[in-house]
């Protein structure tokens, strides 16, 4: 008789933005350059901006304003 294994999925976490005073940060990057992005964290269910990052000759320059929390639905 064969035998069937119950899976369970959990659903996704929930990503949401928890606002903090706003912070900078500099790093030291190994490609060298010029660009801009988005700190995020995504997924299926959501999606929380919580700062940027801009890459000026070998440092990235990061505005942090938020930290990603995660919930349950």
């Amino acid at each position: 008789m064969p035998s069937f294994a119950v899976l369970t999925t959990e659903p996704e976490p929930v990503f949401y933005p928890q606002y903090h005073r706003p912070k900078v940060y500099r790093y030291p990057v190994a490609p060298g350059g010029a660009r801009a992005m988005w700190n995020r964290y995504a997924n299926s269910a959501s999606r929380a901006t919580i700062g940027l990052a801009v890459v000026v000759g070998k440092h990235a320059y990061c505005l942090k304003w938020a930290q990603a929390r995660a919930r349950s639905h």
